[in-house]
């Protein structure tokens, strides 16, 4: 299958990489007498589900919220966090964001080789003076490309293994949906047409805007809702006629609010999409459209959503600026 090229992905993960569900151990806290606070993390408990260096360095990623953090403990940009081994020494970190109010935090943290193998833990302060930090340039030093994509990005789907089911770590269907009287039909996936290679999902419809009728594929990304606060932008080929509208939903008891993009397609030939925060629409209200700030904590679905008469293919879903273990 023809894809981007490697550099192109390491260059956009490397930018990223130097730039919510919850932490899997939350480790063990304590306050000194100067009102230092720590946390104590065994490494086991926090390495990478999918780890791409298993005996060499690695970047875990820490995620902190309401349910395992008092954020009130530490100043609203997270400068007073230090991360260090047990005998004090700086362990290189960086911030990807710290929201005090929304109470969200997340930090990604090198994990050296001889770290690993100890077994041993790393300890995190707050409250800690400017000059205790390590230099967070030197988190992603000596990384391949490949190991940099698998630790900051998640494959949604590439549907080589012709199911209808995502590639993310539950594993759920792609469904489909058709508003009255439109219609849907050979949803599935095929083999890729016009260079394309490998498979693709594929489905045609028909749906008259005038009278409200739509069609819509969507897929959960996990099994509640999860923050993706630090995305950096959703990737995809599609080829298709018209248009069509991709949003970021999150569903409450049949509540659906969402953020979302339209985009224009040429039906001649496959379009390569990357969609940024930014490039979602300002809020409205409209069929549900909060923008993204209102969305981007609690998301849920992805979904793709067309009216009008065509001939639907999509191929190579990937989320930037996150890992497969910010959707377990």
């Amino acid at each position: 299958m023809n894809r981007r090229s490697l550099s192109l992905a390491a260059s956009l993960l490397i930018l990223l990489a130097t730039a919510c569900s919850t932490e899997r151990s939350a480790g063990n806290s304590y306050e000194t007498e100067n009102k230092v606070a720590a946390r104590t993390l065994p490494i086991d408990s926090i390495l990478p589900g999918q780890n791409p260096s298993p005996d060499g360095a690695t970047v875990s990623t820490l995620r902190f919220d309401v349910a395992n953090f008092d954020f009130s403990q530490v100043d609203s940009s997270g400068l007073g966090l230090s991360v260090e081994r047990p005998d004090s020494t700086p362990v290189p970190f960086q911030i990807v964001f710290w929201d005090q109010s929304a109470a969200f935090g997340r930090i990604k943290v090198r994990i050296d080789s001889s770290l690993r193998r100890s077994h041993s833990s790393l300890v995190m302060r707050w409250n800690r003076p400017l000059v205790s930090r390590s230099d967070s340039q030197k988190v992603w030093q000596g990384f391949t490309a490949p190991q940099v994509l698998q630790l900051n990005s998640a494959l949604v789907d590439d549907f080589e293994d012709g199911q209808l089911r995502n590639n993310l770590p539950d594993s759920a269907a792609w469904t489909d949906t058709a508003s009255s009287q439109a219609k849907f039909s050979n949803f599935g996936v095929l083999s890729a047409p016009l260079g394309r290679g490998g498979k693709a999902l594929h489905f045609t419809y028909s749906a008259d805007s005038v009278a409200g009728q739509y069609v819509l594929i969507k897929t959960p990304l996990a099994a509640s809702s999860r923050c993706l606060r630090s995305m950096d932008s959703i990737v995809l080929w599609v080829r298709g006629n018209g248009g069509f509208t991709l949003a970021m939903e999150k569903t409450f008891g049949g509540v659906s609010k969402k953020a979302k993009v339209n985009v224009k397609l040429d039906s001649t030939q496959w379009t390569h999409l990357q969609i940024h925060p930014q490039d979602f629409l300002a809020a409205n209200n409209q069929f549900g459209n909060v923008g993204w700030s209102a969305v981007r904590d609690s998301v849920t679905h992805l979904t793709l959503f067309m009216t009008g008469t065509g001939d639907f293919w999509l191929d190579d879903v990937r989320i930037y600026g996150i890992s497969p273990d910010d959707l377990r």
